[in-house]
């Protein structure tokens, strides 16, 4: 007689040459080794998912300073900021508007790391999201390029300034000098050097920092074009010589 429980792929043969099907211990023996493998599996899969990710960022931040290191070959060595190196101390530019530099630069790079872009977001209707993936961390759930990768104030800074110390050739410790980190915006303000960042200390008290791969520590792109993944803690700006970088 047919069992017509379970199909013929799951039948044997016993010694007295009869066909008869698994038993219901056999198949719940199964499946609670495959249930044990895929718990054990998950977190694995899950930390390297994670790894990647992280990988994934830090190869954006890597094209983002290529695309500065472009810019400044054509620029005299500057770094964009929101007017003609040449007109910088002429007060052409509203003191207010550095705090869309982050923004700025990146639409000022845009044209280096995607041919014809005119800016890192689509055109209008779409202007919200970015013209290419480099724009954003693969982690960020917010694909807008202005709340995934923040400038350094001290880098791009506030337009009355002269901009010697902005031109990547007078910079006395590239390495050390961070230009881009992940945060939540797209320009850190001189309030955010003030900040201490020990581990342990709440997500909510990390200014704009954003910690997508893990609570102790970020990527970020320095000045010579390197890229490293800095875990905490971060310093604040009297004390940032003891720490992973410099502010200026």
């Amino acid at each position: 007689m047919k069992n017509k429980i379970f199909p013929l792929m799951y039948r044997k043969k016993s010694p007295e040459g009869f066909i008869s099907a698994f038993s219901l211990i056999e198949l719940l023996i199964v499946i609670a080794i495959i249930a044990i493998l895929a718990a054990l599996l998950m977190p694995a899969l899950g930390k390297a998912r994670g790894s990647a990710l992280k990988i994934q960022c830090a190869s954006n931040l890597k094209q983002i300073g290529h695309g500065f290191a472009q810019y400044q070959a054509d620029n005299e060595d500057y770094y964009p900021i929101l007017s003609n190196p040449l007109a910088w101390t002429k007060g052409d530019v509203d003191d207010a508007s550095w705090y869309n530099m982050g923004h700025v630069a990146l639409n000022r790079i845009a044209m280096y790391l995607v041919p014809g872009a005119q800016s890192c977001t689509r055109p209008w209707p779409n202007d919200s999201e970015p013209v290419s993936a480099v724009f954003f961390c693969p982690a960020n759930q917010v694909r807008a390029p202005s709340k995934n990768y923040e400038a350094n104030y001290f880098i791009f800074g506030k337009s009355s300034t002269v901009p010697t110390r902005y031109r990547s050739t007078l910079i006395k410790q590239p390495s050390r000098l961070f230009v881009y980190a992940e945060g939540k915006s797209h320009t850190f303000d001189w309030n955010t050097s003030h900040l201490l960042i020990l581990p342990g200390t709440p997500l909510d008290e990390r200014g704009d920092f954003n910690f997508r791969h893990g609570n102790n520590g970020m990527n970020f792109l320095f000045s010579d074009g390197h890229v490293a993944f800095c875990l905490l803690p971060y310093y604040s700006h009297s004390e940032r010589s003891k720490g992973p970088f410099l502010w200026y």
